[in-house]
């Protein structure tokens, strides 16, 4: 079956869930590498509110976001774990559920750092969980994790 057949033949909800998460994506990329960090946090947070009339996406389990995320992005431009991880912390925070983005490090054998970031809610991995005991989580301020918005 052709991707634009299987796209068609998904639930309404499932359509829109992924076609959000690809302009995320495209709106993140240009947002992280145009405006200064400043601003950018202040536009995440004013999209990251949540939706105060219930609607298709207050209805959407943190699992469905989880799979319109993975899948969009197999579809995208190669969006990085980043982008990832705020479009998944962003459609979550809009639906009402809690969900808190983690950025960890890791040093290769060669001494190069690598970093990887994950969106964790109700005490669970919600997406970017591969190999996580592979990296350390950076320490904000008083020892608190990073969070790139507000709780």
């Amino acid at each position: 079956m052709s991707r634009v057949r299987r796209f068609l033949n998904l639930e309404p909800r499932d359509r829109c869930l992924l076609v959000g998460a690809a302009l995320l994506f495209v709106a993140l990329r240009v947002g992280l590498s145009a405006l200064p960090f400043g601003i950018f946090r202040r536009v995440l947070t004013r999209l990251a509110r949540p939706q105060s009339t219930p609607s298709v996406a207050g209805r959407v389990a943190p699992e469905r976001i989880a799979w319109a995320v993975t899948t969009a992005s197999r579809y995208a431009f190669k969006p990085t774990c980043l982008v990832r991880a705020i479009t998944a912390q962003l459609l979550l925070r809009r639906a009402g559920h809690p969900a808190e983005l983690y950025i960890g490090v890791s040093k290769e054998e060669n001494g190069r750092f690598r970093a990887h970031a994950w969106v964790e809610g109700s005490g669970s991995v919600i997406i970017g969980g591969s190999e996580l005991e592979e990296y350390v989580a950076l320490l904000g301020r008083h020892g608190r994790k990073p969070n790139l918005l507000p709780s």
